[in-house]
């Protein structure tokens, strides 16, 4: 009809025919396709019928189906059925291994994370009460019973209390732990970590390699473990830099993160995603979340009742996995201890050290060994701990390196430093003479600069000796000390609260007690960048200083002095 109508030169009815002519056009086809579905549907239930095909494909697994996995202890139990210390160090005898379990998969079978091959980092996420921090734990307890302190070491970094980690602190393969409540000393963990980094790469650049692995006794791996990563973000953002200077350099180092965090949209630059391949996503609020760790919605669907219950994605594949719990975290930590006891003996050192602390009554062990001498065999006078950033060291004064002046603030400790330099050097033997010990004026019964009495070294001391410096002063006291200055065979250790009288020439180890007036410490000679570390408290802290010898400057916590029992506190 639309063809007549056509010919006829109707077009206006034409065009009302034409709608209609498609709609035949689609109901044809509809029906030949659903023929054809009927037909297939028939094939596959004559097949289905005779055996040769399933009757639906299997479903993809998801995490809550999965068993409850046993605890972390039953996993790591060898085949006598007892976890012990002993099975641990059978382990460590057979080699390093990374490749370790942490929970079950599909198929009830244990499934295990490799950092080493699937990494070398891994991103963690999860909502709050997703298992975050049990998989952590359970992770870094498998890591460290499948190797020794010497082959593996941990950094914990938490920035949700110090609750994660606590337990964790205590084994032996722990050189480092921090936490958001002393911000301070997470600023050091980073500086630490970036020195380390340093020295793993001079290491590789003097032996011509490619990587730390081809050393012959390569430093042990280093694992770093931040949960709630993202407060790094928003608390020390000018340190991001030294984290994704981890995750491009770390592969051919041997150092690895794991980092844990909430929401992993936009807490975590492009760089560092670019080098991090394992991603183990639990349960998350946010479809995009998901997305965002596994490019599928998955986890936004795992049930709220199933903690543990993970994806873990290492861009090859998409595994469900339920995380184990730990049974007893500290018999399992102390049987970890207790191997490496018998493994090695020795604790590694820590990476890095908190703050100064405000008082110090004695030189730890570790630092005190080897602080009596210098380089050059001269001995040195301990007076407290030095810190350069990041560690601690034993602070001494070579009293054969010429005299010494002890400037700053009254009250801050100049006087009991001195107290501390006279009992010491009095111990080792030599003579000391306080200038200040009676009147001043007056010939007093003191030796000559250079004068040997009895074959013993001198030592002069004077307190509050800005007076005494003066070059118009001609008191015998105050010309007698400003010759013994010149004398390089006494040393003599002064007290003054400027350095107006004070040459290099004169005093060529200063120890200075900064006043808190930036520009009159800087005229003291404390170099900006030392002024730059001190906090508000750090000026307020009695015994705070800095020593400087030669072109070193160092921050110090000197020790305090103790009277010992019928001491008359004098210095001569």
């Amino acid at each position: 009809m639309a063809i007549i109508m056509g010919i006829e030169g109707r077009w206006p009815l034409v065009m009302m025919f034409i709608p209609g002519l498609f709609g035949c056009l689609a109901s044809a086809a509809l029906l030949i396709d659903g023929m054809r579905n009927e037909k297939e549907r028939e094939h596959i239930a004559a097949q289905v019928a005779s055996g040769q095909a399933s009757p639906c494909p299997r479903p993809a697994p998801q995490p809550g189906d999965l068993p409850q996995p046993p605890t972390l202890e039953a996993l790591l139990t060898t085949d006598s059925g007892q976890l012990s210390w002993q099975s641990f160090v059978r382990g460590w005898l057979a080699g390093p291994r990374l490749a370790v379990p942490v929970g079950y998969g599909d198929g009830g079978g244990a499934i295990l994370l490799d950092i080493g091959r699937q990494g070398p980092h891994a991103l963690v996420a999860g909502t709050t009460g997703s298992g975050k921090s049990v998989l952590l734990q359970a992770w870094c307890l498998a890591l460290a019973s499948a190797n020794p302190p010497s082959r593996l070491n941990f950094v914990f970094l938490d920035f949700k209390g110090g609750a994660t980690f606590r337990h964790l602190a205590t084994l032996p393969h722990c050189v480092g732990n921090v936490c958001d409540l002393d911000l301070a000393h997470a600023t050091r963990a980073l500086l630490a970590l970036e020195r380390e980094l340093r020295r793993r790469e001079q290491l590789v650049a003097q032996a011509g390699c490619a990587s730390l692995d081809d050393l012959d006794a390569p430093p042990p791996r280093l694992v770093i473990v931040a949960d709630e990563f993202h407060a790094v973000r928003a608390m020390l953002p000018d340190y991001l830099d030294r984290v994704t200077r981890v995750t491009s350099l770390g592969r051919s180092l041997g150092m690895h993160l794991i980092a844990c965090t909430q929401n992993p949209l936009g807490q975590v630059s492009a760089e560092m995603k670019a080098n991090i391949s394992l991603h183990v996503c639990l349960r998350v609020n946010d479809v995009m979340q998901s997305s965002e760790m596994l490019g599928s919605g998955a986890a936004q669907a795992i049930s709220p009742r199933c903690p543990g219950a993970a994806y873990c994605y290492d861009g090859e594949s998409l595994q469900p996995l339920r995380c184990s719990e730990v049974g007893d975290i500290r018999r399992l930590t102390r049987h970890i201890t207790l191997a490496c006891r018998f493994f090695s003996g020795t604790r590694p050192a820590a990476l890095f050290f908190p703050p100064l602390p405000r008082t110090v009554d004695a030189i730890p062990t570790p630092l005190a060994a080897g602080a009596a001498a210098d380089d050059s065999g001269a001995p040195v006078i301990p007076i407290g701990i030095e810190d350069d950033g990041t560690a601690w060291h034993a602070a001494g004064l070579r009293l054969h390196h010429g005299n010494i002046a002890i400037i700053g603030r009254s009250g801050g400790g100049r006087s009991t430093l001195l107290s501390l330099l006279a009992r010491q050097a009095r111990g080792r033997g030599m003579r000391v003479v306080d200038l200040c010990d009676g009147p001043r004026h007056g010939p007093p019964p003191l030796p000559l600069a250079g004068e040997n009495l009895r074959g013993e070294r001198q030592l002069w001391v004077a307190d509050d000796a800005d007076d005494l410096l003066d070059p118009l002063n001609g008191d015998p006291t105050a010309v007698r000390l400003r010759a013994a200055m010149r004398d390089d065979s006494t040393v003599v250790a002064i007290v003054a609260g400027t350095t107006r009288h004070i040459g290099i020439q004169d005093a060529a180890t200063r120890v200075i007690f900064p006043t808190g007036d930036r520009a009159h410490d800087m005229m003291l000679g404390i170099p900006p960048a030392v002024l730059s570390k001190f906090e508000r408290d750090d000026y307020a802290t009695c015994g705070r200083c800095v020593v400087l010898d030669g072109a070193k400057a160092g921050i110090v916590q000197c020790l305090r002095y103790q009277y010992p029992q019928n001491d008359d506190n004098s210095l001569g």
